[in-house]
């Protein structure tokens, strides 16, 4: 979880605290911040810096996944579905959270905020992947 939401992070500025507003619509429901942020003691800025866990059901990342494919993204990608694609690479079992730290750090800077919530282009989030998972990692190091 920490992965998608470290990547709709460039939106939190326009999603504000549902709890302040619960009626009103923010245009961002597509995301999987969107109910997390109804159960959230904090700011969602602070979400990330927190270190929160958070239990989200797979129904629920299943659900937002067959959503964004309704989505005209036009060569884009939402981080649900890159979530989605960089769990099924091979080798993804083995890698470290410290290489998917780093990844997830490269992809926020492709990242833009649309009314629906986080989107980056497709090209530049498989080149990086293909970056990431083809690079060799250090001796005495698992991928």
């Amino acid at each position: 979880m920490e992965f998608v939401l470290t990547l709709e992070s460039p939106c939190f500025n326009h999603v504000g605290n549902p709890k302040e507003a619960q009626h009103a619509p923010h245009g961002h429901a597509l995301m999987a911040t969107a109910p997390l942020l109804l159960q959230a003691p904090e700011a969602p800025k602070a979400l990330l810096s927190s270190h929160a866990s958070w239990q989200v059901p797979d129904t629920g990342i299943e659900r937002l996944l067959s959503l964004s494919s309704n989505l005209p993204l036009d060569g884009d990608v939402t981080p649900i579905q890159a979530w989605d694609y960089i769990r099924k690479q091979p080798g993804f079992e083995n890698l470290e959270l410290s290489r998917l730290r780093e990844l997830t750090e490269k992809l926020l800077n492709f990242v833009k905020c649309y009314g629906f919530g986080s989107v980056m282009g497709q090209s530049d989030f498989e080149n990086i992947v293909t970056d990431t998972f083809s690079r060799p990692t250090p001796a005495g190091y698992a991928y």
